[in-house]
């Protein structure tokens, strides 16, 4: 499960309550955030340093247009990938390299969702090779 913004540190006290039935599901919680790690452990960030335990990956820092990023999960370069707990932790050098992102592909009875980061042009070959019946993989690097 992902939140992001506006800010969701804005309700940390009615975010625990949702993270606290995600987590009985045992699914994940990734949380963007304007603020910084430091300053929610710091308690500037108000009831917020009591989610922290509950969240897998927290991405914190304002997003800032001129320092555009091309890394997984990221849009500015200022922003940090923090891996609270060791669910994903493995995932921590992958996230770091420049210039490759990852989607997800998942594919239903009746529909195909595609989540994550990725360009127009990865997304239209994928239609065409699907649409054309041809067989063989999809490669991208």
């Amino acid at each position: 499960m992902t939140f992001s913004g506006g800010e969701p540190l804005i309700q940390s006290e009615n975010l625990q309550e949702l993270i606290e039935l995600i987590k009985l599901k045992n699914l994940s919680i990734l949380c963007y955030t304007g603020h910084t790690l430091q300053n929610i452990i710091r308690g500037k960030v108000h009831y917020a340093k009591s989610l922290l335990p509950m969240i897998d990956i927290l991405i914190d820092g304002q997003y800032r247009r001129e320092e555009k990023a091309f890394l997984p999960w990221l849009g500015s370069r200022n922003q940090k990938i923090h891996f609270l707990t060791d669910r994903y932790k493995k995932w921590e050098s992958l996230v770091l390299k420049e210039g490759r992102r990852e989607v997800e592909i998942v594919i239903g009875k009746e529909n195909l969702a595609m989540t994550g980061f990725f360009d127009t042009e990865v997304w239209e070959r994928l239609q065409r090779i699907l649409c054309s019946g041809r067989s063989g993989g999809i490669k991208y690097d």
